[in-house]
């Protein structure tokens, strides 16, 4: 169930204050509004700056068709007669919203135009989803008058018609409201804004502010590590934000954890060891500010050395750390590293599997299936006498563009591989939906 903070500080059910300055015409949808040059609105419904992080105050002409804004106190130069089709100025820092189509009717009084808003904060604005599903809020993303309109031309009164009245920064405040989520970056759809107004008013100026709920309205934590890949240790980097993104160092101390510790493990300052490959998340909290972050842990070749005993699954006898290799790793079993060589104890998927007689006359490298089956999706390779041996287990090799030689024990190929050299194996050969491509190679089958 999501539940909504109330921001004391801005008087309603709002999550992202950012301010912003729509370029724009504003007034109480109540109609008193002021009506002579230089008017003020009333102080007490100003917004508190403190909670406000970038505020722009927008001045309209309604002779000249213009809506422009800058941050208060800015002494840019309105240009007279400028024909600009945008709401422009400095909000472009947390959202950017924009118009096109401004249109003055003398005859019905409206001033039209059509006005966008992008979100340009790192999380999606109107939902509160933390899943990642992004459910809409009833509320969606509101645009609200948070002060003005003054009017600083003519006279005469203005009104908004907007989709409705809130309490934002004060009471009885319009607003235009967008229903979809906006996700980060991403732009809504025009929506046409009306004010009402006599021929007698000439330029007025508002400021506009944005209400959202966000998924993450107490912060979050932006995090990033390089790739990981067995054995190598990671070092996660993270900066803690507030919910418009910007940084908040005084968010305290980070506890790391991993949705998985069968694919890699993370320690108390944040450095991940990743163990087998698949994907993971690592999770970042401090207070209520959290992160996550899902990596693929890439897939490496193992090296088999027989240290605990003769069974494949045992993770001991995998180097360099223990692990047994993962359907996606390369296994490599060879007279060097070991003399005890491994045998299934269960079905086993691995992409590369290669069986290397380094020292022939020795000790000879082999993998006994005895009665499963190995699965392989990658290239296949016995060298001199090591072998892929069983009593009744298979070999199904299903990889697309692989290759395969040597001594090799029943096979299925299911899947399209070229000889690197020749292959003598235990019958029964099978292609099933497969090819086998010799390239000038022997192929030999064998009843033993």
């Amino acid at each position: 169930m999501k539940t909504k903070r109330r921001d004391e500080r801005l008087g309603g059910y709002f999550i992202v204050a950012a301010a912003i300055a729509l370029a724009g015409i504003a007034v109480a949808c109540t109609g008193d509004v002021p009506t002579g040059p230089g008017a003020t609105a009333d102080s007490s419904k100003a917004p508190d700056r403190s909670s406000i992080l970038t505020a722009l105050s927008c001045h309209a002409s309604v002779v000249d068709r213009t809506v422009v804004c800058d941050e208060p106190g800015s002494q840019r130069q309105k240009t007279p007669g400028l024909k600009t089709d945008i709401i422009i100025g400095g909000q472009d820092a947390f959202v950017s919203v924009k118009s096109s189509n401004v249109n003055y009717d003398s005859g019905t009084g409206a001033f039209t135009f059509d006005v966008t808003i992008r979100n340009l904060i790192f999380q999606p604005m109107g939902t509160a989803d933390t899943t990642g599903g992004n459910a809409p809020e009833p509320e969606g993303v509101r645009i609200f008058f948070a002060t003005g309109p003054t009017v600083t031309g003519g006279s005469g009164l203005i009104s908004v018609v907007g989709d409705g009245t809130a309490t934002f920064t004060g009471a009885n405040q319009p607003y235009y409201q967008y229903a979809a989520p906006l996700l980060p970056f991403a732009i809504s759809s025009p929506k046409t804004w009306q004010l009402n107004m006599p021929p007698t008013v000439t330029t007025f100026d508002f400021m506009v502010l944005v209400s959202a709920a966000v998924p993450r309205p107490d912060g979050y934590i932006d995090l990033q590590v390089s790739t990981l890949k067995p054995p190598t240790d990671r070092q996660v980097t993270f900066v803690a934000r507030n919910a418009l993104g910007t940084p908040d160092p005084s968010a305290g101390p980070i506890t790391w954890s991993v949705s998985d510790t069968t694919r890699a493990t993370i320690d108390g300052s944040g450095l991940v060891n990743p163990l087998r490959t698949g994907n993971v998340t690592i999770i970042a909290q401090a207070g209520l500010k959290v992160g996550t972050l899902t990596v693929f842990v890439k897939p490496i070749r193992r090296q088999w050395t027989g240290a605990i005993d003769n069974n494949w699954h045992t993770g001991g006898n995998w180097q360099p750390d223990n692990v047994t290799p993962e359907a996606a790793d390369s296994a490599v079993i060879d007279d060097v590293a070991a003399t005890v060589f491994p045998t299934l104890t269960q079905n086993e998927l691995i992409a590369g599997v290669e069986v290397l007689d380094i020292t022939p006359g020795g000790t000879v490298p082999t993998v006994s299936l005895a009665a499963f089956d190995l699965t392989a999706s990658g290239d296949v390779s016995t060298t001199n006498s090591g072998a892929i041996n069983n009593t009744s287990g298979r070999l199904f090799l299903v990889g697309t563009a692989r290759t395969v030689e040597g001594l090799l024990p029943a096979l299925r190929v299911l899947g399209t591989y070229s000889l690197t050299g020749n292959i003598t194996t235990r019958a029964p050969l099978r292609i099933e939906l497969g090819r086998l491509r010799t390239s000038g190679f022997r192929i030999r089958t064998t009843s033993n």
